[in-house]
Order: C-alpha cells, then structure tokens, then sequence
C-alpha cells in the first residue's frame, strides 16, 4: 500500500473518531417525564453546537476525498499538513463543548478560530498539491485543484471574519456561518461554467 494511501485511511479513521467525540458529548438529561420537554430545550445550543460541527467536520473530510482523489504522492510537507489537519479536526470536539455551554462572545471566538485554522491548513494542502505537480495524479484535469482551494479559503476567511463580530454581535457571528453553504455553492457554480 502507497504511503498517500495509509494518510487517506488513518485520515478517515481520525475524521469518524472526531464526529462520534461529537455524539457522546450530548448526553440524555434526567429528568421526570414531565419536565423532559423543558430539559430538551435547555439542550438546545449543545444540540445546535454538535449540528454546526457535524457540518463542517463532514465539509473538511469531503475536501479532502476530493484532494486526495488526484494526489498520487504523498511528500513530507503534505503529510505534516495532513497531520496539522487531523490535529485541529479532533481538537474541534472541545471548543464545540465549550461553545454548548455558553454562548459567550470568547467561546464563540475560540470556536472560529478553531475551524478557522483548519481551513486555512487544508487551503495549504490544496496549495501544496497544486504547486508540485510530482504529487499529482497524471490525469489530473487543468485547474481541477482551484475549486477545492477556493472552497477551503472561503470557509476559513468566513470564520475568521466573525473573530472581531464576536465580542460586540455574537448572534451576527453565528448566523454569519450560515453563510459557508451558499458561497461553497456559488464556487462550484462559477467553476463549473469555465472551461477546463
């Protein structure tokens, strides 16, 4: 088995590890049967946290099956990249619990700028790739590595905008996420349209 190959595994492995941390964290509440309702609402932003991390924990592993569909090689820079990537992806369960406890405008920051640095180590990754044609696949299209770059700039740059929003409109901030799906859509909309 090619080296590329392992990083791909032990990346989907630590990718899964990473979502299921994210399920344990939400416990069932005690409560009587008749103040479960209430309990459940309480549970709302631990639920809302896990949803929005679900989210972009499963938008990252999607870029990177997309990545390394043309890698070919994997060199010592792409796999400290993948690492630093890993890293972050499995730290992201603490800052989603913190931002579940308390949507204070510093754990909202803390959990921007976690999924921040994430996407600014895979926009690295697509980078890397990108300028080394040696780890690239010989049937790689042209441009095909630019869609997915601009995918994991534009997630990252979205988060790290919402660092300064934070402090003083956190609820601006968090809905401000929300608009990572759209511009995602629109990239692949406008590189879709232009030739290879």
């Amino acid at each position: 088995m090619k080296l590329h190959e392992r990083l791909v595994m032990f990346s989907d492995a630590v990718f899964a590890i990473a979502i299921t941390i994210l399920a344990i964290e939400l416990r069932p509440p005690h409560a009587e049967p008749d103040h479960l309702a209430a309990a459940l609402w309480d549970m709302a932003p631990k639920i809302r946290s896990f949803a929005i991390s679900f989210a972009v924990i499963g938008l990252y592993w999607l870029s990177h099956v997309r990545l390394f569909r043309w890698v070919a090689e994997a060199d010592r820079i792409l796999i400290l990249l993948t690492l630093l990537m890993l890293a972050l992806v499995s730290f992201l369960p603490f800052p989603t619990a913190v931002l579940g406890e308390s949507g204070a405008p510093v754990a909202i920051v803390f959990y921007a700028a976690t999924v921040a640095a994430a996407g600014l180590v895979q926009a690295a990754m697509w980078g890397w790739v990108w300028r080394h044609p040696k780890l690239r696949h010989p049937a790689m299209p042209p441009r095909a590595l630019l869609p997915g770059l601009a995918r994991a700039l534009a997630t990252a740059l979205v988060f790290a905008a919402t660092i300064p929003l934070a402090p003083r409109h956190p609820t601006a901030a968090l809905f401000a996420w929300l608009a990572v799906p759209p511009i995602l859509l629109a990239i692949r909309l406008v590189f879709c349209r232009r030739p290879p």
